[in-house]
């Protein structure tokens, strides 16, 4: 669960997320958009099947930097692509 000061959306390519925001339990399959309004909590995750690709716009370069986003749950995640090196 986390929040930015910017808005955001998601389109999910493929797969299948859930996503909390605002307290709203929202499932969005492949072919939906999640738009996130700035300073909302929200988090999401894959339900499948298999993991979801998703396309994710913000206003700013790098969104989930300490000075964009509060971490109200764990810390930034690994927004790596599978495979890649540290």
């Amino acid at each position: 669960m986390h929040r930015h000061d910017e808005e955001e959306a998601f389109v999910v390519l493929e797969g299948a997320i859930e996503a909390t925001v605002d307290g709203e339990l929202l499932t969005a399959p492949a072919g939906h958009t999640l738009h996130i309004p700035s300073g909302v909590d929200h988090s999401f995750r894959s339900i499948g099947p298999g993991p979801a690709r998703l396309i994710v716009a913000f206003p700013i370069h790098d969104p989930l930097a300490p000075e964009h986003t509060v971490y109200l749950e764990g810390a930034r995640p690994d927004t790596r692509p599978s495979g890649a090196g540290a």
